[in-house]
């Protein structure tokens, strides 16, 4: 089962979406994933992408791979991050996490 990101807000803005999450700190994807630092897997935000992506009508169809990805910094617990998404063509998702912390990572995902 996947385990997705508290919703704190969303709104439209030109060409996309923009929403506001919260990484719940009770998470399972925590367990054992540097108990003494938590980071939340690069693996799990795609995930979530996709998943925001499709509820938010961004995207359709199968996920078909990633683009121009970059982690560059970690999440953690209790973190606040905006997720900006946006659809430059019908098949692609362009995103982007940032926080107080900085631009945590970006990307596009391809859908077919």
């Amino acid at each position: 089962m996947i385990e997705n990101p508290e919703i704190l807000s969303s709104r439209e803005i030109e060409g996309g979406l923009l929403l506001q999450l919260k990484v719940p700190a009770g998470l399972s994807y925590f367990a054992g994933h540097f108990p003494a630092h938590p980071v939340l897997p690069g693996v799990v935000q795609l995930r979530w992408i996709e998943i925001l992506a499709k509820q938010f009508n961004l995207a359709e169809g199968e996920f078909k791979r990633v683009e121009k990805l970059k982690f560059m910094r970690i999440m953690s617990k209790d973190y606040e991050v905006e997720l900006e998404l946006s659809r430059p063509k019908p098949d692609t998702v362009q995103f982007q996490y940032r926080s107080d912390h900085g631009i945590h990572a970006s990307g596009k995902m391809i859908f077919q």
